[in-house]
């Protein structure tokens, strides 16, 4: 995580949104019924669930990400690293924003669809399936 790739003119199509609203708040949920949050809860509020959380963690997270905000962004059928993952850097049409979503199809030229989409559209939860089962 947290690599930067360089796609640049290599897609069909790229359109971009604008810029998100800053961020202003921090929601770290530890549990159903316990939240730390940092900030002004009044604007755009990152909700992130870790049961590991504490309030040290919110304050420092919003230390980090308090004002920012990205470009929203896609780029169909770009050609790309793909070790490329979630919360990397991509640059594309001389846009340098986050990758917040992504498919791709492998094959000889691991083509997919990138993007980092406007705030309306944005699915803050990323869900995770850690069980593995051996047969």
């Amino acid at each position: 995580m947290n690599g930067k790739h360089y796609i640049s003119g290599r897609m069909s199509r790229f359109e971009t949104w604008g810029q998100t609203r800053p961020a202003s708040g921090i929601a770290l949920a530890v549990d159903d019924g316990n939240e730390y949050k940092a900030g002004d809860q009044s604007g755009n509020v990152l909700e992130i669930e870790c049961p590991y959380g504490s309030q040290a963690m919110a304050d420092g997270l919003l230390a980090k990400l308090a004002g920012r905000s990205y470009m929203g962004y896609v780029a169909e059928n770009a050609v790309m690293d793909p070790a490329a993952e979630l919360g990397d850097g991509i640059t594309a049409n001389g846009i340098y924003s986050l990758l917040a979503a992504k498919r791709v199809a492998f094959g000889s030229g691991h083509v997919g669809e990138v993007s980092a989409p406007v705030e309306s559209d944005l699915d803050h939860e990323y869900h995770c399936q850690a069980q593995e089962r051996r047969e």
